[in-house]
């Protein structure tokens, strides 16, 4: 198994460490981040110095295209499993879960997709799902993240690609805590990309649609 979690951070220099902390206490995962030169309030110290943590400070390009640097500066792994810089993961061996539902494909073309929550009962979130693809199918779109898009259209593109290929899975045992997440703030986030969104779906969605299909055993 080879996994690497991917996590763009700006300002939040606490709970970056705090999730960095949590995937080498629970799994095998390696921990990809990127941080803006800009960003004063990049931690330097503590965990992020760890053998399975690989640090980039780049330019500020957002969110979107930080994802795809990452994977694309480190291109070694098998999966890649996207987050955000202010979760913890609290269960242990979510990471073999995701390798086994991505075994299931055949040919690692496919979507896993990781249950979160938001709340201290751990309770299922329908807006708290983290999306895991594979290196085959990064190389063959050409991103994991479409890369106009910085929010929550990412995963409903990823979402609709797998669905029109018939390859998704979902892990809903809950392996993630989203500690930071307001729901008043999700329609404004999914208003911004939805001109973006439209456009992906009008132009882009079936030439990537075909090249995952291309890539299948």
């Amino acid at each position: 198994m080879s996994l690497a979690v991917v996590c763009p951070s700006r300002g939040r220099p606490d709970t970056c460490a705090q999730m960095a902390q949590s995937v080498i206490d629970t799994s095998e995962a390696d921990v990809l981040l990127y941080f803006d030169l800009d960003d004063s309030t990049a931690p330097a110290l503590g965990v992020l110095d760890g053998p399975r943590v690989n640090v980039v400070h780049g330019p500020p390009v957002g969110r979107g295209n930080a994802i795809n640097a990452l994977c694309d500066q480190f291109k070694d792994y098998r999966m890649y499993l996207l987050v955000s810089d202010d979760v913890k993961f609290i269960r242990l061996g979510w990471d073999k879960d995701i390798a086994k539902a991505m075994d299931s494909f055949g040919d690692d073309i496919g979507l896993v997709h990781l249950a979160g929550s938001c709340s201290v009962q751990l309770t299922p979130d329908p807006w708290v799902n983290w999306p895991c693809v594979s290196r085959k199918w990064i190389d063959a779109v050409g991103w994991f993240n479409y890369p106009e898009c910085k929010w929550f259209c990412q995963d409903t593109i990823l979402q609709a690609l797998a669905e029109g290929i018939d390859r998704i899975k979902r892990i809903d045992d809950i392996c993630i805590h989203h500690l930071n997440i307001n729901h008043d703030d999700m329609g404004p986030r999914l208003a911004e990309d939805q001109n973006k969104f439209m456009w992906f779906f009008a132009n882009g969605y079936g030439s990537c649609l075909n090249r995952l299909r291309g890539a299948m055993a």
